[in-house]
């Protein structure tokens, strides 16, 4: 498949149940409102100062931004390829129906840019240089990227990539069959324009039963300072300085 239309499929695509290893609900629901949680805390933490503009590249269903536009402190701007997903978040903020690689947004206007769960997607898509400098126009001196996504090197991470390459993710666990989980390595690289840290932001995951997951959740800090490498999810967080200013 060509990336233009990997591109199209993207644009079309929407999550199904698959056929394997169907995952209780409240097993999955806990995951997700706790990875949430998080995310919510560490994005609001770096929203600083004024009013920011923020803009959501991927914005799929809408992620944190509820929880976000709740705060008062943003103006958010959506973008996404794949319009379904883009009107599910209406009622939050302004909508463009756009592709990562070509953002409409003017130079130097926007406070941070956030893909959330996104990058791994496009990498299946583009060259994530690509996302990245569209990102580092739009952004303000000393304005932020931020990037959430699945670690290659975490079980869940290895199997995703091995079963892509046969892109059968979607018929076995209902997921896209062109994402990719990313090493940190790859991060750091996909962010050479900008000043940057990778940090695991999670071990847990939504096949994990409850308890298990709270036996993590109580453990964090024992698992970053031994088990870092192996996060599930990564938070990347790219700083645009004075040298690259636009």
């Amino acid at each position: 498949m060509l990336k233009s239309e990997n591109t199209k499929y993207e644009a079309e695509f929407n999550y199904a149940k698959g056929s394997l290893a169907v995952t209780p609900q409240t097993w999955h629901n806990f995951c997700w409102f706790c990875l949430r949680q998080k995310m919510f805390k560490e994005v609001n933490g770096l929203l600083v100062g004024r009013r920011n503009k923020v803009l959501i590249v991927g914005l799929g269903d809408g992620g944190i931004l509820p929880q976000l536009k709740s705060t008062g402190k943003i103006d958010v701007l959506g973008v996404d390829i794949n319009r379904d997903f883009l009107l599910k978040s209406k009622d939050y903020c302004d909508l463009v129906v756009a592709s990562a690689s070509h953002l409409p947004i003017k130079n130097n206007s926007i406070d941070m840019v956030f893909f959330e769960l996104v990058l791994h997607h496009l990498k299946g898509q583009m060259d994530l240089h690509i996302p990245l400098n569209q990102a580092l126009g739009a952004l303000v001196p000393n304005g932020k990227v931020v990037a959430v996504e699945p670690n290659a090197l975490n079980p869940s991470g290895v199997l995703l990539n091995l079963i892509n390459i046969f892109h059968s993710y979607s018929r076995l666990f209902g997921g896209s069959d062109y994402e990719y989980a990313l090493t940190s390595k790859e991060l750091h690289k996909a962010l050479a324009s900008f000043s940057a840290e990778v940090n695991p932001l999670s071990f847990l995951h939504p096949r994990f039963p409850v308890f298990l997951q709270i036996w993590i959740l109580r453990h964090h800090r024992f698992l970053v300072k031994w088990f870092s490498a192996f996060a599930w999810i990564f938070m990347a967080i790219g700083y645009k300085t004075k040298s690259r200013v636009s």
